[in-house]
């Protein structure tokens, strides 16, 4: 999880959740980059609405395959690996 996000955002760390824009804003506040170098994935239609409403890139993850293309379409390389399990 470490090589693909650079922080994680827990609603009962801040006592805020979505749609709730204001944990967006907290989220946008801790990554410390312009809002066009995010992307939110979310499997709710509706909090990806809410996240576009804040000029935030948002994608609607169907599925992987779906979530993948959006991604390489914006530019975003997935490297495609076989999952181990112990």
């Amino acid at each position: 999880m470490n090589e693909i996000f650079d922080f994680l955002l827990s609603s009962c760390y801040v006592h805020v959740r979505k749609p709730d824009a204001a944990i967006f804003r907290i989220a946008l506040d801790g990554a410390q980059v312009p809002v066009d170098e995010i992307i939110s994935i979310d499997d709710v239609q509706m909090f990806v609405d809410v996240a576009i409403d804040l000029d935030i890139t948002s994608i609607h993850h169907t599925d992987y395959l779906f979530t993948s293309k959006a991604l390489t379409d914006l530019g975003i390389t997935i490297k495609h690996e076989k999952i181990k399990y112990a």
